[in-house]
């Protein structure tokens, strides 16, 4: 009666009105599908470009660089940040060189027919004199072509960096860069922070992966500022969106797996393992932060984890945890 008419138009008006669910049902389940097929080929893009690392960070390296040259240098200067990432390179490549020459002196003996005699092994040591004459050749090589390089591109190219374009991208580089990386364990070490004690392995990357993303949100910043958006979106993509999943899947979530790994083990309070003033039996290193095994043995909850990965049992006593 509300709609003026007979059972009949009722009927109808209730059969659209099905029919019309019916349309709204479909288009719904296959946005769901649409967004499900989205969200899969997404995460498998993640998961690709982050279980390679270096290539991971090429990648993003070759986009910071380009952002940071848009937003940071005058026009027309071309392909700068190629230049200047091949330059970085080049000279991290000849300090590494230097510092092995310096810190490792194997390179100047010979090698012998076995390790307890005092024979030089002919072939070996020709082989070994090879390579390493080989290896000056291509530094005094690459010293030459970045002293080239830098002439060429100053003079014929126009290669002018800002102190500022200099300063943050090197900043994103180190933190990249395999020597940061190696030496930041023992740099944490060294400053004794008893939270991440035994950790400075785990907690190395993480350290400089959050600085890196701080950087590269600085960065976005001020490609929106300078109205470069089109760098904007591509930095925070690569170098702000997946850093962040990098930092969760290779980071904090290697961290989380391991302190649950040894997290059915009580924590040592910090006034006993000040009053004993032990060591961790595993790294030899002094212990501020430990668990303890059923069988009463301390050790750091990192060493213990890894310890536990190899064999159930207590590297100690060898009792089965």
């Amino acid at each position: 009666t509300a709609l003026g008419g007979s059972t009949e138009r009722v009927s109808s008006f209730i059969l659209q009105h099905c029919e019309l669910n019916c349309v709204i049902k479909k288009i719904y389940d296959e946005k769901i599908q649409i967004q499900m097929k989205i969200s899969k080929s997404i995460s498998v893009f993640e998961k690709s470009i982050l279980k390679s690392e270096k290539l991971f960070t090429l990648i993003s390296q070759i986009v910071f660089f380009h952002a940071a040259e848009s937003t940071l240098l005058p026009p027309g200067q071309k392909a700068t940040s190629l230049f200047t990432l091949m330059l970085f390179n080049a000279l991290t490549y000849c300090l590494n060189y230097l510092q092995k020459i310096i810190s490792n002196s194997s390179w100047r003996s010979l090698e012998t027919v076995a390790t307890t005699s005092d024979v030089p092994h002919l072939a070996m040591s020709a082989t070994k004199l090879t390579l390493e004459w080989t290896k000056l050749v291509v530094f005094f090589m690459t010293t030459v072509s970045i002293c080239l390089a830098l002439t060429l591109g100053v003079s014929m190219q126009g290669f002018s960096p800002t102190p500022g374009y200099l300063a943050i991208t090197g900043m994103y580089f180190l933190t990249q860069e395999e020597m940061v990386v190696a030496s930041m364990p023992r740099l944490i070490s060294g400053l004794s922070i008893s939270v991440i004690e035994g950790e400075e392995a785990v907690w190395s990357p993480i350290i400089l992966k959050v600085f890196s993303l701080l950087v590269s949100t600085l960065l976005v910043l001020l490609c929106t500022f300078y109205s470069k958006y089109k760098s904007a979106i591509t930095s925070f993509i690569i170098c702000v969106y997946l850093k962040i999943r990098d930092l969760d899947i290779n980071g904090f979530e290697k961290l989380r797996r391991l302190e649950v790994y040894v997290s059915r083990f009580p924590l040592v309070p910090a006034s006993e393992l000040a009053a004993h003033d032990d060591v961790c039996s595993i790294c030899l290193s002094d212990m501020r932060r430990a668990r303890r095994t059923y069988c009463g043995h301390v050790f750091h909850p990192i060493c213990l984890a890894r310890a536990l990965k190899i064999v159930s049992s207590c590297p100690l006593c060898k009792q089965q945890l």
